[in-house]
C-alpha cells in the first residue's frame, strides 16, 4: 500500500479495541497526502482522547459508509466468521467487509489521525469509473439478499439504493458517460423522491471539488 499509517496509530487502536471487545473494529481519522507526502490543504489533523461507537449500522448501510480501510484495526475472527474479503470486487471490497461486520458488531471510532491516506491520479479512490459504479450497487444487493436482517436494516433498502445509484450517477459524469450518468441520477430519485436533496446538491458540490482536488494532485505528480 502507499499509505503511511501515523505514529502511535497502532497503539491507539489497539487500546481502543482492547477497551471495548464488543467492537468489531476501529477506525480514526485519516488525514489526505499527495504523492510527495504534502498534507493537502485543509487536512491538517486533530488529536483527540474521544472514543464514540460509530458510525451507528443504520447510518452505515443507508450511507454506504463504513470508516477508512486503510485506518482500521479489526477482528480477524470475526471477519473470518463473516466470509473475509470478496475477491470479486475490485473497488469495494473494504466497503463490503466492513459493513458485513458492523452488522454484527458495532465499530468504534477514535477521533485520533492513524493514517496518511495518499492520493494520487492513479489511486482507486480518484476512478470513477462504471465497473466502480456497478460494485457500489452490488454491495446493496449483497446486503439486502440476506435473510437474518435485523427490521432496523430492512427498511434502509430503497434509501440504500438511492445512496448506491447517487455514487454511480457521480461516477459515470466523472467518467463524461452522461446518459448513464442521467439513468443513475432517476433512479436515485426514484428511490428517494422525497428525501435526499441536500445530499445531491452535496454530492454535485463533491464533483466541482472532486476536479479541484485531482487537478491539484495531478499538478503535484508532474511537479
Amino acid at each position: 500500500s502507499d499509505d503511511v499509517l501515523t505514529p502511535d496509530s497502532l497503539s491507539t487502536m489497539a487500546s481502543a479495541i482492547i477497551k471495548y471487545p464488543q467492537a468489531g473494529y476501529v477506525h480514526g481519522h485519516r488525514i489526505l497526502i499527495d504523492c510527495k507526502s504534502v498534507i493537502l490543504p485543509g487536512d491538517e489533523p486533530v488529536k483527540s482522547d474521544k472514543v464514540s461507537f460509530l458510525p451507528e449500522p443504520t447510518v452505515a448501510v443507508s450511507g454506504l459508509k463504513s470508516g477508512c480501510q486503510p485506518g482500521c484495526l479489526m477482528d480477524r475472527q470475526l471477519a473470518v466468521e463473516v466470509g473475509m474479503v470478496d475477491e470479486n470486487l475490485h473497488y469495494t471490497m473494504d466497503i463490503d467487509l466492513l459493513l458485513r461486520m458492523a452488522l454484527v458488531r458495532r465499530p468504534i471510532y477514535v477521533s485520533f489521525p492513524v493514517v496518511y491516506l495518499r492520493g494520487h491520479p492513479d489511486t482507486k479512490s480518484l476512478q470513477w469509473n462504471s465497473q466502480r459504479a456497478k460494485e457500489k450497487i452490488c454491495v446493496v444487493r449483497k446486503i439486502f439478499s440476506r435473510t437474518d436482517l435485523p427490521d432496523s436494516i430492512k427498511g434502509l433498502r430503497r434509501v440504500c439504493l438511492a445512496t448506491a445509484h447517487r455514487f454511480a450517477w457521480r461516477c459515470y459524469t466523472e467518467a463524461r458517460m452522461y446518459p448513464f450518468a442521467l439513468w443513475h441520477l432517476l433512479l436515485d430519485i426514484f428511490y428517494s423522491p422525497c428525501n435526499g436533496w441536500g445530499k445531491r446538491l452535496a454530492n454535485y458540490k463533491l464533483l466541482r471539488v472532486g476536479n479541484r482536488t485531482q487537478n491539484f494532485l495531478s499538478q503535484t505528480a508532474s511537479d
